[in-house]
This record gives structure tokens, sequence and C-alpha cells, in this order.
């Protein structure tokens, strides 16, 4: 459990007039994260020539899960180069992942909800640098960047993640691209669309 790992309880922390956002903000400068932290695989390879930055090859140079590939190669979209120099190195920056994107529609129900907060914190504060991976050519005349789709951008965008709510209150899970949104003030929720779950 993970309460046998912590030195203290949080309310510990701020029982001598301290307040939260003292040591939130603490915690936040000693590089503690908040939420989901997007990661990539520490042996990829990020050197390859512009002839290679294809569908494949980008999959099995990104070196993810069985799971994560599924869920990524559909959507990439370079079934060929369309680098300007073939045979000149490019270097790449990282495909990102997110944690348990590859074991979430196997979590319960709560886990899922939890899981889904998460994303949804995450799309608020997450950079560029996380939905497209960019492959510069080293030594080109003129710098050629090269990009690609990211496995958390096909999680987010294409994955049954995100929680809604239909006319029966039943919550269910629906890409993105599914759910409507209905904004707050709204007499009635229109009948044809099931909308955000508001405990997200």
């Amino acid at each position: 459990m993970i309460a046998e790992h912590l030195i203290a309880a949080p309310d510990e922390f701020v029982k001598r007039g301290d307040t939260a956002d003292e040591w939130r903000a603490f915690l936040t400068e000693s590089g503690v994260a908040d939420g989901l932290v997007p990661v990539s695989s520490p042996d990829a390879q990020r050197w390859a020539d512009g002839q290679e930055l294809t569908t494949r090859q980008l999959v099995r140079m990104a070196k993810v899960a069985l799971t994560v590939r599924e869920q990524w190669e559909p959507h990439i979209d370079r079934p060929w180069s369309h680098a300007s120099y073939p045979r000149t190195s490019y270097h790449g920056s990282p495909a990102y992942q997110l944690p348990g994107q590859d074991v979430v529609e196997r979590l319960g129900h709560s886990a899922r909800l939890a899981y889904a907060r998460l994303v949804l914190h995450g799309l608020a504060h997450w950079e560029d640098m996380y939905f497209s991976s960019t492959w510069t050519s080293a030594g080109s005349r003129t710098t050629d960047r090269e990009r690609a789709l990211t496995p958390l951008a096909a999680f987010v965008r294409e994955q049954p993640w995100l929680p809604v709510r239909g006319r029966d209150r039943a919550v269910r899970f629906v890409r993105p691209a599914d759910a409507w949104h209905c904004p707050p003030g709204l007499e009635e929720e229109p009948a044809y669309a099931p909308t955000e779950c508001a405990i997200c």
C-alpha cells in the first residue's frame, strides 16, 4: 500500500502553521509531479535515416508495449517516408505515452473514472511536445522537420477513456469525438446527446 511508503500522513505536514499551498509549492519545486506524467521508453531509438520515418519503423524504434502499439500504429498515417532527405540522419524527440494507457480499459469503474480525471487534468497542462514527436534532419543545408502523432495523442483522441452519462444516467466510456458537452446553465440536455460526466 502507498501509505506504507509515506513518511507521514498528509495531514501531518500542515500541523505547524504551514498551509497546504505552501507545501504544494515546496513539493513542486522539489520535483514532485501532480497527476499523470507522460513517459517514453528509455531504450527507444532516437536516430534514423529520413527514409526510415515510416509508420512501421517509428513504432519499432519507439519500443512500446504491444497494447500501446495497437492503439498507436493505425493513427500515425505514414505508410512511406515524407522526409526531404531520405539518406540523411534525423534526430527524434520522444514518443510519449501515458502510464497505464495500455491497461485502463481493464480497470474497474471507479479506477477508470479516476484515470479520466487525471487525463483531463493533464490536458490542461501538457505541452505540445507530448502530442507530436518531431524528427529533425542533422547536417542538412535546410532543416527538415518531420512530425508524427505520439502514443499519448493517439490514446487521447481514439480510445474510449472519456466518461459520459446518457439520458438513463448510466455512465459509459467513449472517445472524445463521440461525446457532447452541454455548457453550464443549459436548462435541459438534448435527447440525442450523451453529455460529459459531471463528476469529471
